[in-house]
């Protein structure tokens, strides 16, 4: 019997969305296969597995648990989100290499332990890395630097 509830209304939610992707990809869009991926191929793959991951949640709910509000990690969760919203919102207007560079510092400052220059640096090469990749390696049309900046 599970007998932590947050863990079962949890995973039932988890259980539920992994279900509607599964069930809308399977009737609406193509599958394909494994070597030739139709557009319904992921969503179904998503959908399967947030239904795995919705009994694993249902059944560690065997033990009741407490949960401490407090101890969450503010300071990243508030960061990570903060930079992926300023990369979401400013790739269009500030352009790939700033929204990316933007992106990374304040992910890597997340972490209380990393220092400005270590952020700095990090933020530097990953840029540089997947400027290579995304733009120069496969090509996605995406502008360097956007129209706010005037470049």
């Amino acid at each position: 019997m599970i007998s932590d509830k947050k863990s079962l209304y949890s995973g039932l939610i988890f259980c539920l969305f992994g279900a509607f992707l599964f069930i809308d990809a399977w009737e609406t869009l193509e599958i394909g296969t494994a070597l030739r991926m139709g557009p319904g191929y992921f969503p179904i793959m998503i959908g399967g597995g947030l239904v795995l991951l919705g009994v694993a949640v249902m059944f560690s709910g065997r033990e009741r648990t407490t949960f401490d509000f407090r101890a969450l990690p503010w300071r990243a969760i508030v960061l990570l989100s903060v930079a992926i919203l300023i990369f979401t919102y400013g790739l269009r207007p500030l352009g790939f290499v700033p929204a990316t560079a933007l992106l990374v510092f304040i992910a890597a400052k997340a972490r209380r332990e990393t220092s400005l220059q270590g952020a700095l640096l990090i933020s530097l090469a990953l840029t540089a890395f997947c400027t290579l990749v995304f733009i120069y390696g496969l090509s996605l049309p995406i502008p360097l630097f956007g129209s706010l900046l005037g470049v």
